[in-house]
């Protein structure tokens, strides 16, 4: 015990002898006189009361140090994944009784110190000892790193003196548990379950197919089929689709641990969220079924997007744009190309252009073009569809100014028919595009062909982001080369250079360039038919396909007319389960007018969900959508046990690998171990009496019964 002042000592020393001498002089001379007697009575109790309140303006503080034994703790990991019910060797029990078995010896066992019993399987959960033969093996993943790490996590003010993992040492989540043992600063023990031999089973690899297709597609799923011990054996693997077999194939399996790949397909006739189950059928004698069955998802859509290239005449930019437009499944490109005033190359000019999602203007108007499609064209932008002009030399750039550039936000001054050849420089509003998203290298800009260049000068719109601008001769200018526009309900974009062939025909040494071009378009296509969000409430899940064993997390927004944030919103979400049951959800408000919600696991299969928000009573509007929860079947992936792992993690940690039939030698293990004893904790506290109240009690106590005596020896 120490007594310490926040103060110099001297210093109150002083002030104590100048309180003794203030209190002797005070009843040096009374009158009436006193007796000696009550005169130092009266002397004493001044100057303790003085004193007191000295000692506690210097601030003392009292250190204590206590000394506490803490005994040593066992904590013993038990896997809790599917995996563990896995038959063993003798083929009368389970990895799963085995397990309990060693964790109920471990219980009865007198060690020198605690034991406390854990579950993991994803995560680690501590389960009394009474409670031992309720563990429920069901977990879906195996993460021992993490579960290590946070073990030792936990007991970080504790006397944590080993870990016991109890595991088949098959992981199947978080990275590999040898780090974790490398940094463990305590001994891990491992008791090593299950079978080490593979024993004869059937499984899906692997699953894949392209995860955003459209209705009327035919769609592709790759089927990966591994087996051991049933080399030239025949099955069956079926395709089904949201529980509907939709094709299916004979399989030869292959050799052991060989994976053939089987190719099935289906043809989605509507849109929406699908769920794609791969299934190998059984034959007798397999250890586990479990990992016959595999499956994803996939989002259909309702349609390719249509495209309307305009051409205004036979050009080698028209055909390239074509072609580079047509290249993939996700487009469907009508080309029409004038040859007339009102007649076109293909067919004749769409009376309704509401059909399309995007309509492409290769050098159109060129001369003579009808002002009756042109007001067509106008009107239809005006209304909502996303146009991109591109700039060849058969446009016809005064009907271009009078019809299309207010629509683009790019105009000519004039109306020049020279061109020059240009490359083109990206402003710094086009490297924070998304049109140039990953295309922003300076060095491909240049060693591209350049783009032929109208010598007519142009001015935009307040509203347009000029992405590139032009270079020639090394020199750079100011005329924009690409630009877009996005205002009020359309989006617009131009290229502003024709030419534009060449940079879809590269020659050999620039061929690292041969996506360019391509990605380039791609990106166009993509922003200018990016739909606007203006939804007052917008819920959706984070993802489109769950495992089986995850919550199912939602975001949400909700705003008002004038998409403003509202925080103080009701939003529930109604999810329906494949079976037509409806389960009701409170969303939480988290602020800035966004809204979470978190699930519990759910069944496998695919499930629809209805949002919709409330305030004050109003009803602020809704959203729908739908995912997809699979079968996960990782847990039975590999069926065999990893001792080889199991020892790596003790020795790598300076622990020790226990055979299961001798776990009645751990409390002698231990006893060996230095770091298994009683931990001596040494803690230091301090006490600050000038905050005590007792002392402001005693001091109140001695001004009074001075002031009493004083009363009573007639004193004023």
């Amino acid at each position: 015990m120490e007594l310490s002042l926040g103060h110099s000592t001297l210093l109150f020393v002083a002030s104590a002898l100048a309180a003794a001498a203030i209190s002797f002089w005070m009843y040096r001379r009374t009158t009436p006189k006193l007796s000696a007697g009550r005169k130092f009575v009266l002397t004493s109790l001044r100057f303790v009361a003085l004193t007191i309140i000295l000692f506690l303006l210097a601030r003392p503080i009292l250190s204590r140090l206590i000394e506490s034994r803490i005994p040593p703790v066992l904590a013993v990991l038990i896997d809790a994944s599917q995996s563990i019910g896995v038959v063993t060797p003798d083929a009368d029990s389970t990895a799963m009784a085995e397990a309990q078995r060693i964790a109920s010896e471990i219980a009865a066992q007198e060690l020198d110190g605690e034991v406390h019993f854990l579950a993991f399987d994803a995560e680690v959960r501590p389960v009394v000892s009474d409670s031992l033969d309720g563990i429920t093996f069901d977990g879906q993943r195996t993460d021992i790193a993490t579960s290590i790490e946070r073990t030792i996590e936990s007991y970080a003010d504790g006397n944590l003196a080993g870990l016991l993992l109890i595991s088949d040492g098959r992981f199947t989540a978080g990275r590999n548990p040898i780090h974790a043992a490398d940094r463990s600063p305590v001994p891990i023990y491992t008791v090593a379950l299950g079978d080490t031999t593979e024993r004869r089973d059937i499984r899906i690899a692997a699953i894949n197919t392209n995860e955003l297709t459209y209705s009327g597609t035919e769609v592709p799923v790759q089927i990966g089929v591994e087996a051991v011990g049933f080399d030239g054996r025949r099955s069956s693997v079926r395709l089904s689709v949201n529980g509907e077999v939709v094709d299916s194939t004979p399989v030869d399996l292959p050799p052991d641990r060989v994976e053939r790949t089987i190719e099935l397909s289906f043809v989605p006739s509507s849109p929406g969220l699908f769920t794609v189950e791969a299934r190998v059928l059984p034959l007798d004698g397999e250890i586990t079924t479990r990992n016959n069955v595999a499956s994803t998802a996939i989002r259909v859509l309702d349609s390719r997007r249509k495209i309307l290239l305009v051409g205004g005449a036979p050009d080698p930019d028209v055909s390239s744009l074509y072609q580079t437009l047509s290249d993939g499944d996700e487009t469907e490109v009508t080309r029409i190309v004038q040859r007339s005033g009102t007649e076109f190359y293909g067919q004749p000019f769409p009376g309704d252009l509401s059909d399309f999602d995007l309509l492409v203007l290769v050098g159109y108007p060129a001369a003579g073009a009808s002002s009756a499609h042109l007001a067509n064209i106008s009107r239809a932008v005006q209304g909502g569809l996303p146009i991109l002009f591109t700039l060849t030399r058969a446009t016809d750039l005064r009907l271009y100014r009078e019809h299309i550039a207010s629509l683009v936000g790019a105009v000519n001054s004039s109306a020049r028919r020279g061109f020059f050849d240009a490359s083109f420089v990206l402003t710094q509003a086009g490297r924070r595009h998304p049109v140039f998203d990953g295309l922003a290298d300076d060095e491909a800009l240049q060693q591209l062909p350049p783009l032929a260049i109208n010598e007519s000068s142009w001015e935009t719109a307040p509203d347009v982001s000029v992405l590139a601008t032009t270079r020639v001769r090394g020199i750079d200018l100011s005329d924009p080369a690409i630009v877009t526009r996005r205002t009020g309900d359309y989006r617009a974009a131009a290229i502003l250079g024709a030419g534009h062939w060449r940079l879809n025909n590269l020659p050999q040494d620039l061929s690292r360039y041969d996506d360019y071009w391509p990605t380039l378009l791609a990106n166009l296509t993509q922003w200018l038919s990016a739909t606007r969000d203006d939804r007052p409430v917008r819920v959706r899940s984070i993802r489109d396909q769950f495992a089986g064993d995850e919550q199912i997390e939602f975001t949400g927004q909700v705003y008002d007319e004038s998409l403003n944030p509202i925080d103080d919103a009701t939003v529930s979400v109604t999810i329906t389960s494949p079976d037509g049951n409806d389960f009701r959800h409170t969303m939480k408000p988290i602020g800035s007018g966004r809204y979470n919600l978190d699930v519990r696991p759910l069944g496998e299969g695919s499930y629809r969900y209805r949002a919709s928000a409330s305030r004050n009573g109003a009803e602020l509007g809704g959203d729908s959508g739908t995912f997809a929860i699979g079968n996960l079947t990782l847990e039975f992936r590999n069926t065999s046990a990893d001792p080889v792992l199991m020892r790596q993690i003790a020795y790598r940690s300076g622990g020790q690998s226990i055979d299961p039939a001798s776990i009645a030698e751990l409390p002698a293990l231990l006893a060996k171990q230095n770091s298994f004893a009683v931990r001596s904790s040494v803690a230091r506290t301090e006490t600050e009496l000038w905050r005590q109240f007792p002392f402001a009690i005693v001091v109140i106590l001695l001004l009074t019964a001075e002031w009493v005596l004083r009363k009573r020896s007639g004193l004023s």
